[in-house]
């Protein structure tokens, strides 16, 4: 039973994944990639605040996005909800999507083509829902770890592939991948 209701879990995730975010990356491509050496100033400066987290350092904003982030908003919009009944859980699985729907769609506002702004949208708005109601099953059933765990994971992957694009980028322009550290002090 426990090893069909993970396995389960882990192929729904995965299938949900497949299916919404190739779509978004096809969308967004030439947003986030660089065209031609060139990138569009506003939308690398709306990604790299949208997945920065509250301007932490790197370290920080790692706990934060991996460990943190996941235990929270687990807990407080599908856990406490669940214990409330059916009704509150819905609620909360829509306060959790209107939350992260909206921040993207605030950040896609500077994509000039409105396919792509759109298509960006509804793939990544798909996404969030139906990892959403995967969240909410889980919970439903016991399984409110696998959840945790599932989105740990999701956060994870999406900032190794984060850095893996921004170490690639800056090793291709010939830059240190290392910035200068600042130095602060008080002259006497």
């Amino acid at each position: 039973m426990v090893v069909d209701v993970v396995t389960a879990a882990i192929v729904y995730w995965a299938l949900i994944n497949l299916a919404t975010l190739l779509p978004l990356a096809l969308f967004l491509r030439k947003y986030v990639v660089p065209a031609g050496g060139a990138y569009d100033a506003q939308v690398k400066i709306g990604i790299i605040e949208f997945l920065s987290p509250y301007h932490l350092g790197a370290l920080s904003a790692l706990s934060w996005t991996i460990l943190f982030a996941p235990f929270l908003e687990e807990i407080l919009f599908f856990a406490v909800p669940a214990m409330l009944g059916f009704w509150y859980s819905v609620f909360g699985l829509a306060a959790w999507a209107s939350v992260h729907v909206a921040r993207t769609a605030y950040l896609l506002r500077v994509v000039p083509d409105p396919i792509d702004r759109w298509g960006g949208l509804v793939s990544y708005t798909l996404f969030i829902l139906l990892n959403g109601w995967l969240s909410l099953w889980l919970w439903a059933i016991g399984y409110g770890l696998l959840s945790i765990a599932l989105h740990s994971m999701h956060n994870a992957l999406a900032v190794a592939a984060l850095a893996t694009s921004h170490c690639r980028r800056t090793v291709r322009k010939g830059r240190s991948r290392r910035s200068p550290r600042r130095q602060y002090w008080v002259r006497t």
